[in-house]
């Protein structure tokens, strides 16, 4: 729970490190490293659904006017933003048997927000030759399944490692010979694609 204009002196939230307070100078206080987020209150009974989506929404609302005000300033050749409410809907209102639909509603109402948001986005901010890619962090289905991508790109040919190939010990694994101190410094980075 940072103050993003008073800043420890030890920590760096931003590149340049001025732009945190610069950002709280134009937009007011916003979420930094140590927000609470708050994925338990509902699921353990302490709020009911509509306290807990009103917390939604006004995350929501503050993460939009940030991104808003910012895309404005047009000052970006590379533009990010990350909004976090979307997977904590999820993780508090995960359907689950005998809801009677409470969770899918609850879900479907905030992607419906979420995406409203990038349709204003797009048209608001997109011009010709600007891509827009629109990235989760995970899904939200049972996990049966998880691929390494580090180690497909090595099966594949794509990455390729300094005078070491990769043993076939199962005591040995991928991430063993590009985590030797300096990171990925095991990776030969001239022959990898």
């Amino acid at each position: 729970e940072f103050d993003p204009a008073s800043l420890p002196p030890n920590l760096a939230l931003t590149v340049p490190e001025s732009y945190a307070s610069d950002l709280a100078e134009r937009n007011g206080f916003f979420k930094t490293l140590g927000w609470p987020t708050d994925t338990w209150s509902l699921n353990e009974g302490h709020v009911s659904d509509e306290v807990y989506l009103e917390g939604f929404r006004e995350a929501m609302k503050m993460e939009r006017e940030l991104t808003l005000s910012e895309l404005g300033r047009r000052d970006w050749d590379c533009f990010a933003a990350v909004f976090t409410p979307t997977d904590q809907i999820q993780h508090v209102f995960a359907p689950q048997k005998g809801d009677n639909g409470r969770g899918e509603q609850a879900i479907l109402a905030a992607y419906k927000e979420a995406d409203d948001f990038v349709g204003m986005v797009m048209k608001d901010f997109m011009s010709d030759g600007t891509t827009l890619l629109v990235v989760s962090d995970h899904g939200f289905h049972p996990f049966r399944s998880a691929v390494n991508l580090n180690t497909w790109l090595w099966k594949n040919g794509y990455l390729k490692f300094k005078g070491e190939t990769v043993p076939e010990a199962p005591d040995r694994r991928l991430k063993d010979l590009y985590e030797h101190g300096n990171l990925w410094e095991g990776v030969d980075w001239q022959n990898t694609y």
